[in-house]
């Protein structure tokens, strides 16, 4: 057996949503995503085409070069806010050890592509106290926590998605990640936090869908809403306190999957540093066969023209092996 084992987590930004791979992660977050936290696929592709207010980032997983997972960042770019969405991740896949990696990936690449972060948010339904809240959402929240998120000890209330998605509207907290792990935050910071979220996010993302000027007013309306809700059921003091010791750390009343254990194994792909290597000696071993060939057969005094029909063959089914593996590996 071999001394050294090894898994590979990578992640992979979408510029295009004819690239193949988006086609394969975007199937896994249809397949794993509650209607009532889950956007419209069409809406990921035209705002991945169109920046505003904010800009938004998807991202293919890959765990030893299977695509397992789907994941999309908004960045706020006034407030400098990542507003974590989606991590959807295959079902065999969704454990601590992939979910990690993948999160801090994608924090390492907005710092390697210089993205200034001053927070990292996401929000938790709160539906029924954290009784009725989606399986999403109950991973989700066990899980960040454990990645250093805290919960903002205040009223936060998820827009709808939409005028139709009756069922994404409902109160949750907002949790917070930031370089410190700071205690507390100023109340007005975080109603900056929130109008940020709700108008230079949600309300900009919607109204490019709704085409009746009537249907954007009533969407406007549903956010001032939702953003006076905030405002009147905020704690009243001068900042609200962060808590991180109520994180479910091993499991808690309402967390039903289990999330610890090995990884399974992956399909891992072939070496693209083997393949350079291999082509070329595949077209190069013959060409030494043939001269030495040729020799041989001078000397034997066979005509050389009574073979060339062998050698034409091998140069057509090593052509005829190679096609077929790239087009089914890209098919895969």
């Amino acid at each position: 057996m071999n001394d050294q084992f090894e898994h590979k987590f990578k992640i992979k930004r979408i510029l295009k949503e004819t690239d193949s791979s988006y086609h394969q992660a975007i199937r896994i977050y249809n397949e794993t995503t509650p209607v009532e936290i889950k956007t419209d696929t069409n809406e990921i592709v035209h705002w991945l085409n169109k920046e505003g207010k904010f800009k938004t980032m998807v991202f293919v997983l890959y765990l030893d070069e299977e695509i397992i997972g789907f994941s999309m960042v908004c960045y706020i770019v006034a407030n400098k806010i990542a507003v974590i969405e989606y991590l959807a991740l295959k079902p065999q896949y969704r454990i601590n050890s992939a979910f990690f990696s993948y999160i801090g990936l994608l924090q390492d690449y907005l710092r390697e592509s210089d993205v200034d972060v001053s927070y990292y948010v996401t929000d938790i339904s709160n539906k029924g106290e954290g009784k009725n809240i989606d399986k999403e959402s109950k991973l989700f929240k066990k899980l960040i926590c454990l990645e250093g998120f805290g919960r903002i000890n205040s009223i936060y209330y998820t827009p709808p998605l939409g005028l139709t998605n009756h069922e994404s509207e409902f109160e949750s907290f907002l949790y917070i990640k930031t370089s410190d792990s700071i205690k507390q935050i100023n109340k007005e910071t975080y109603l900056d936090i929130i109008q940020a979220i709700y108008f230079d996010y949600y309300y900009e993302w919607y109204k490019d869908f709704l085409l009746d000027p009537k249907d954007i007013d009533e969407y406007k309306q549903r956010i001032d809403s939702c953003f006076t809700f905030v405002k009147k059921n905020i704690v009243d003091n001068s900042s609200c306190e962060i808590i991180y010791a109520e994180c479910p750390f091993i499991s808690g009343p309402y967390i039903e999957e289990k999330t610890h254990g090995p990884l399974p194994m992956a399909t891992k792909g072939k070496s693209k540093k083997m393949l350079i290597f291999l082509i070329p000696l595949l077209f190069a071993a013959p060409v030494g066969i043939i001269w030495v060939y040729n020799l041989i057969l001078k000397i034997l005094t066979i005509q050389f023209d009574s073979v060339s029909t062998f050698i034409g063959g091998y140069f057509a089914a090593v052509i005829t092996a190679l096609s077929t593996y790239f087009i089914t590996r890209n098919k895969s």
